[in-house]
């Protein structure tokens, strides 16, 4: 149990510094790539990403269980189980992706008449999107070989070799923007550069952790891929929901308003992602784990881990949300003085109403994944999205010019609102055999948290003036400590903060 312990402590450690460095280099790049290229064609980058994304409706099927099915397997000391599964999802892939080859081979041939493109942007906009693609082509094929860390819970090693490829794509995104002339598929560059360098870290940790799974085309059997098939289109369903609810904005605004307007939005989409990404990297953290104890049947110890995981997603949660609320002005002013700073932090605000309760229930998606219980969550998840593409769809004609980039952002977190705020939390503990009230509790001490925590700030943001980075750094740092005081009293039970406690003395004193 104590190595256990440890085990997620230090995953838990590593995922968050991996993710500091990349919210380093994120904060850095995203206004020299905007200064570089200009608002309107920095929405192009993440139009490019979400088309990705309806690749990935498909792929995701076959490779969303399988790394929850080989672990369990190979928990159960099923080893040829844990080869035909490997294989099979393997050699899938390959088909997959030489099908992927050829479809989005046909749409950047034909990918002005399918968006709306500034003429002299047309060929840098192809060639982004080519490289996008093949990037996702990579990742693809070499996606089977994520596994290996994941069953041996060793998910700092992800953590090193994410902080190496965002190295990577600094080194080369500095080189390019600054040695030639700008161009948007120097992202796309950057980004084929380090999946291919994750893909070949992937492959080595397979070879070191589990050596006894062999990759052959004589372990491929239709069954094993027809038992994935069978839970992973589930999580399909989710994809394509969340593509038409969540995924269309950017596209609706270029469309229905402006390419400016795009890329502000694209800009606004940074912050909530990031936030999010922060949650998910520590929740993250406990799937193994979780994984493991289902596999044991360790019922009690797995319920007692998730509601750990949840009220430390919280935690967390706590202090980017009270900041950019807050003082999510100061920064849009420091950070992208070219582009509407009071525009850019409304629509933030509006972006993440749902985000607080979504990540503190982040670790809770893991049990449907872990128990295989992937069906309902996504049936209803895909209804309220399809519900929020219509109200776009449909609503967006009736509201006026200027207020259409609003409309797109209160529609989307409104709709995510409902479904994290009443579904998941009750289907959540329906699947590990709770009452429906079991997270509750932890959902309504967090944002008390959140409501104490804004009030303080904005008392101090009144009293202090925000000029430079300094000032800004400072203002971060009040947060820091008013939303951990909060949290620690307020989300976290007596026997967490002990736990704490002894954790800080240990660290002290060595």
């Amino acid at each position: 149990m104590k190595s256990e312990s440890k085990r997620l402590s230090i995953n838990i450690v590593a995922q968050v510094v991996s993710f500091a460095v990349q919210l380093a280099i994120n904060f850095l790049l995203t206004p020299f790539i905007v200064a570089k290229l200009g608002a309107d064609a920095f929405g192009f980058i993440g139009l490019a990403e979400n088309f990705v994304l309806f690749a990935q409706i498909v792929v995701i099927a076959l490779n969303s269980m399988a790394g929850r099915f080989v672990a369990v397997a190979y928990h159960q000391n099923k080893l040829n189980e844990v080869n035909a599964l490997f294989s099979s999802v393997f050699y899938s892939n390959v088909f997959l992706a030489t099908a992927v080859f050829f479809i989005s081979s046909m749409c950047v041939l034909y990918l002005e008449k399918m968006i709306l493109i500034p003429q002299h942007l047309v060929l840098d906009v192809k060639i982004l999107f080519s490289l996008i693609f093949l990037n996702f082509i990579v990742s693809i094929i070499f996606s089977t070989f994520q596994v290996a860390t994941f069953i041996k819970n060793r998910l700092e090693l992800n953590a090193v070799r994410n902080v190496s490829s965002n190295v990577i794509r600094v080194i080369v995104l500095l080189v390019a923007f600054s040695l030639f002339s700008p161009q948007l598929w120097y992202v796309g560059l950057a980004a084929v550069l380090c999946t291919f360098y994750i893909s070949m870290c992937n492959l080595r940790y397979t070879r070191l952790l589990t050596p006894e799974i062999v990759v052959s085309f004589q372990y491929c059997k239709i069954s094993k891929i027809k038992e994935l098939l069978c839970s992973g289109i589930w999580n399909s369903v989710t994809k394509l929901g969340n593509m038409l609810g969540q995924g269309l904005d950017l596209l609706f605004a270029d469309l229905f308003i402006d390419a400016m307007a795009m890329g502000t939005l694209s800009i606004t989409k940074k912050i909530p992602v990031v936030i999010l990404s922060l949650v998910s990297t520590v929740c993250a953290a406990f799937a193994p784990s979780l994984t493991k104890k289902y596999a044991q049947q360790e019922n009690e110890s797995l319920k007692e881990e998730l509601l750990f995981s949840v009220r430390l997603a919280g935690c967390i949660a706590l202090l980017p949300c009270c900041f950019i609320i807050v003082f999510g002005d100061k920064f849009y002013t420091l950070w992208t003085p070219s582009v509407n700073c009071h525009e850019l932090h409304m629509l933030t605000i509006i972006g993440i109403i749902s985000m607080p309760t979504a990540m503190a229930l982040e670790g809770v998606q893991n049990i449907f994944t872990v128990a295989n219980k992937v069906k309902m969550y996504s049936i209803v998840t895909f209804c309220i999205n399809i519900a929020s593409f219509f109200t776009l769809l449909l609503g967006i004609s009736f509201v006026s010019q200027e207020w259409r980039i609003y409309f797109l952002v209160l529609a989307t977190s409104s709709y995510s609102l409902l479904r994290v705020g009443v579904f998941l939390p009750i289907y959540g503990a329906h699947c590990i055999k709770e009452r429906k009230s079991f997270f509750y509790k932890t959902i309504f001490n967090m944002h008390a948290a959140l409501f104490i925590c804004t009030g303080i700030l904005i008392g101090v943001k009144r009293v202090y003036c925000i000029e430079s980075w300094l000032d800004l750094c400072i203002a971060a740092a009040v947060s820091f400590v008013a939303s951990f005081l909060l949290s620690y009293l307020l989300i976290l039970t007596s026997e967490e903060r002990n736990r704490m406690k002894r954790f800080i003395r240990k660290k002290c004193r060595s």
